[in-house]
């Protein structure tokens, strides 16, 4: 699944126009759940049942791994259908990290002011950075 969204984001980002072609979006779908894919949770190695125990049996990492491509499959390629969809979310999260490492290191933010503060200031420099202006 990895090779498959990465080999998307790179026709994705070859492509003139920034969107792929309806019949490309088709294929990168079947063969997201085609063969290597379309194996059932019974296939995935989980923990014996103990005999008289009303547990959960609990699954395999490849078998959470393989239900969640499963159930959330249509979320996982938007991108190649969507031009504002980014491939990854690390934008989002550097955007985050400035206030939560603030967090960490003075404990928490003392009122609602300074972190609306602190929230203003990270945004105003990452829309400077994003337009290329120099922060200093």
């Amino acid at each position: 699944m990895k090779r498959l969204a990465k080999e998307t984001a790179r026709k994705l980002h070859e492509s003139p126009d920034k969107r792929l072609a309806e019949a490309e979006i088709k294929a990168a779908q079947k063969s997201a759940v085609g063969p290597s894919c379309s194996k059932e949770r019974g296939s995935f190695r989980t923990a014996a049942r103990i005999k008289g125990k009303r547990r959960r049996v609990a699954k395999s990492d490849a078998g959470d791994l393989h239900e969640t491509f499963r159930h959330h499959e249509a979320e996982i390629l938007r991108f190649p259908r969507l031009p504002e969809v980014p491939f990854t979310n690390n934008r989002s999260e550097e955007d985050i990290r400035m206030a939560k490492v603030k967090q960490k290191i003075a404990g928490c933010f003392r009122s609602t002011n300074y972190a609306a503060a602190c929230c203003r200031t990270s945004s105003c420099l990452k829309s400077m950075a994003c337009k290329g202006y120099n922060l200093m």
